[in-house]
């Protein structure tokens, strides 16, 4: 998620709100140089590095193997759970449309427990909470069906989030994708197809309400 919102995540703590980032496995089997162990350590401390640079304190990477992530009811649970705790009014995720399996489980895990968090007869450890609205990111990885409707203005924040994806090279497999070039040159795309800024991230909301500017509508 650094990769596709790390602009929009910068723009938010920058403006003092609070910003929780999860993600339910850590992507350890992705080198093949490398046993999934050490490539975990590996991506956890470029996941954590890459958060302090945009700000973020509240980092939680959760147990869930590789390629190997269900859509159950431990998973939407859990994501009940942390919803509810950091009382999320935005939640953005992947979109259901990826040719990566733990990617369409996320969706709709996310989705599910957006929908069990609002219920006061869900009963669980915290109470209920309306999530204000969801947003999935544009992730090269998600672009089935993927129309974006949202554009969010990261001119301001573009040399951060290059710093981040920068973090994250420094682990991914030599001759991988490269990041770093797709994210900075899919920004400037974005601005252009926005009419409106230089740089932007783009997002689809899961209830259409296009907008234009630093922020995501709630």
């Amino acid at each position: 998620m650094i990769n596709s919102s790390a602009g929009t995540i910068a723009n938010y703590v920058r403006a003092g709100h609070r910003v929780t980032l999860v993600t339910l496995t850590a992507g350890e089997k992705g080198n093949p140089s490398l046993n999934a162990e050490a490539y975990r350590r590996l991506k956890v401390g470029s996941w954590e590095k890459g958060a302090a640079l945009l700000g973020v304190t509240d980092v939680r990477t959760l147990g869930w193997k590789d390629a190997e992530l269900p859509h159950n009811d431990e998973v939407v649970h859990t994501c009940c759970d942390i919803t509810r705790e950091v009382q999320a009014d935005l939640v953005v995720t992947h979109w259901k449309g990826s040719f990566h399996k733990d990617h369409v489980a996320t969706y709709h895990s996310v989705m599910d427990a957006v929908f069990l968090a609002v219920l006061p007869t869900f009963e669980r450890r915290y109470p209920a909470y309306a999530v204000k609205r969801v947003y999935f990111s544009d992730n090269w990885e998600d672009w089935e069906g993927f129309t974006p409707d949202t554009y969010v203005d990261i001119t301001d924040t573009l040399g951060v989030k290059l710093e981040a994806i920068a973090e994250f090279m420094k682990v991914t497999a030599r001759g991988g994708f490269d990041y770093h070039g797709f994210y900075q040159a899919l920004a400037r795309v974005r601005g252009c197809l926005s009419g409106c800024f230089t740089y932007d991230e783009a997002y689809a909301t899961a209830s259409p309400r296009p907008g234009r500017g630093k922020w995501l509508l709630v």
